[in-house]
């Protein structure tokens, strides 16, 4: 799962403007019938039974948003609403109609529009009476949190934090006017701390943070998303690493395993860039992956991945699940061993799910890696063509290998490649403890001694090197092309269409159709390392 999201996953409500508002979508059997609710619908119209419509109409408006088809339930939106308005239901529950689609637009990436239908409804509310002498579903105040809250969300989706910050104040607010428990307005403000924090208010946002540690009484959930929050702030690695801890054993108390889950996986980060313990890192970001195995959850262990990658070689992998324990274990107050006893009653499933994890985490270990061949054959052709005698191509290469990126991290790779750029095939060995330098030198070798062939004329896309390790980057790891800045930057040509195929999961070579040279000569290599993968 995307442990991002767990750390701030929604709350759980039944508010309107979600699709498991009371009365609607949440009933058993239904969801699996659509033609039946149809036909009661169409017989509710018939009888002039307006407010059994209204509702079927919204059961049904809910099984199409939840089935992705964002049409079909907006339209019967519209018709729930219709319905409800000749019924002669209050205002207050025909706005939380109209607040039933916002939702699933924001995960559409239509944000933009649920955001501002929200505010439109926001503004209607306020002319409203906090009365009515017609019937109403929720009450007034449910109607106005679950706008705000749906409006917050678009906000944050969009990047506006200064809108999404206000929102969340205002749904905290009416929490607290209401006399909600504090850990129910508190858990508004921690959501809002993201706003914060990227706004640069590190400081207000730490102020909330300990608000939720001392004000919200029993709430472990909120308890360890605070502590977590606090690590990812914290510039001192040792206190870091004492709230990630706490952030782990709140969860544990919690009792949600994708808490549980999302807590592992950020402690192994800090575990990994802070203490330097890679062994131990990778342990944790295993039993994540683990949990997420046993409950059947979706996701990818790219954590897993970063930290491997960290190991000076395969035999520090924790690759017993008894090791696992032990290295998670260091943690007071981790109970991993009960906690997977009560997912599975089998002894042997939590190694199952590791050797399989680990078959994952070698796989899209090396295809990650191969991900810095892109961004650094183009430069490999260069010395190629230079080689042969072509000066452009010199020029080219001598430029990038002078430049700032040669001079950083990329310094012992650089000083290989202007070696074989001046002598060769024939520049002795060329070492390096950097397993990504030894695979671009070795690479290197074997096409200047023919061994390898790179796709003819690569070399001229050596200023466009980046968006190539960028789109191959984000197809190994499944991430929509609209995470690759690079692409947007260069709008919509043949080039970043056949790149963003590529991202998208297509590797038929007809994504190269139209692609003119020297371009199809980026996406011929993309596709060929990606290939290689396989």
């Amino acid at each position: 799962m995307n442990h991002d999201d767990a750390m701030d996953e929604p709350r759980q409500t039944n508010q309107p403007g979600r699709t498991n508002q009371p009365g609607q979508a949440n009933q058993p059997g239904r969801a699996n019938q659509p033609g039946r609710l149809g036909e009661r619908l169409a017989a509710a119209v018939a009888r002039g039974d307006y407010r059994a419509a209204s509702l079927l109409a919204g059961e049904l408006a809910a099984d199409r948003l939840r089935a992705g088809d964002l049409g079909g339930g907006l339209a019967l939106t519209e018709r729930q609403h219709e319905y409800a308005e000749r019924a002669g239901t209050g205002p207050w529950t025909r706005l939380a109609i109209r607040c039933r689609p916002f939702p699933a637009l924001v995960a559409a990436g239509r944000a933009d529009a649920a955001l501002d239908g929200a505010l439109r409804l926001l503004a209607e509310a306020d002319g409203l009476p906090e009365t009515s002498d017609r019937p109403e579903d929720f009450a007034p105040w449910q109607v106005r949190e679950a706008v705000l809250d749906v409006a917050a969300d678009a906000a944050t989706r969009l990047a506006d934090w200064e809108r999404a910050l206000e929102l969340r104040r205002r749904a905290a607010a009416s929490k607290a006017d209401r006399g909600a428990p504090p850990r129910e307005w508190l858990a508004v403000l921690f959501e809002g701390t993201q706003a914060l924090t990227r706004l640069g208010r590190l400081d207000e946002a730490r102020e909330v943070l300990h608000r939720c540690l001392t004000e919200a009484e029993g709430d472990h959930a909120l308890h360890s998303r605070a502590f977590s929050a606090l690590a990812g702030l914290e510039a001192e690695p040792d206190l870091a690493l004492r709230y990630g801890r706490n952030a782990l054993r709140y969860a544990y108390r919690s009792g949600a395993v994708p808490l549980v889950s999302a807590c592992h996986d950020r402690l192994g980060f800090h575990l990994a860039t802070r203490a330097g313990l890679p062994e131990e890192a990778l342990a944790h970001n295993l039993v994540a992956a683990v949990l997420d195995a046993l409950t059947g959850t979706p996701g990818s262990p790219d954590w897993a991945v970063a930290a491997f990658g960290l190991l000076p070689g395969d035999s520090a992998v924790p690759a017993r699940w008894e090791r696992v324990r032990e290295l998670v274990g260091r943690v007071d107050g981790v109970p991993l061993g009960p906690l997977v006893a009560s997912l599975s009653d089998d002894p042997a499933a939590p190694q199952r799910a590791l050797d399989a994890v680990l078959v994952e985490v070698r796989s899209r270990d090396v295809a990650l890696l191969n991900t810095y061949l892109s961004l650094w054959l183009p430069v490999v052709d260069g010395i190629r063509a230079a080689r042969a005698g072509d000066g452009a191509a010199e020029g080219s290469v001598r430029e990038v290998l002078a430049g700032p990126g040669a001079r950083g991290g990329w310094r012992t790779l650089a000083g290989g490649l202007r070696r074989l750029l001046d002598d060769g095939a024939a520049a002795g060995p060329l070492r390096s403890d950097d397993r990504v330098d030894r695979l671009v030198l070795d690479r290197a070798v074997e096409v200047l001694t023919g061994a390898r062939r790179l796709p003819g004329g690569l070399w001229r896309l050596i200023p466009d090197c980046a968006v190539l390790s960028e789109a191959h980057t984000a197809a190994v790891r499944r991430l929509p092309a609209g995470s690759v800045p690079g692409l947007a930057a260069r709008g919509d040509t043949p080039f970043t269409r056949a790149l963003r195929r590529l991202v998208a999961g297509e590797r038929e070579p007809d994504v190269l159709d139209g692609v003119a040279p020297p371009h199809d000569a980026g996406v011929r290599l993309v596709l060929e390392l990606l290939a290689e993968d396989r």
